[in-house]
């Protein structure tokens, strides 16, 4: 059964759970701490290496947000009510 053809009135399953917050926690959590050590860096002086580390982290952690994101606006029921993916 799609999401979409589910009754609204019904419990949310596991799965909407999880995509609804659990993942975004998780990933608020990780991005916290990104920017807690990118502060903490980049108030001392700190070799080339370091700083191509949390560039790659930080491209990293921007896109899995981005994917998050994108699959979030995918997974939304349109005015239809079919979901825009189908």
């Amino acid at each position: 059964m799609s999401p979409a053809a589910r009754d609204p009135a019904a419990p949310p399953t596991w799965t909407s759970w999880l995509y609804g917050l659990a993942l975004p926690v998780a990933y608020l959590v990780v991005e916290l701490s990104f920017c807690n050590q990118l502060i903490h860096t980049l108030g001392d002086a700190s070799p080339d290496d370091v700083l191509s580390g949390l560039e790659f982290w930080g491209r990293l952690i921007s896109g899995v947000g981005l994917g998050i994101l994108l699959h979030r606006l995918s997974a939304r029921p349109c005015a239809g009510g079919r979901s825009a993916s189908a």
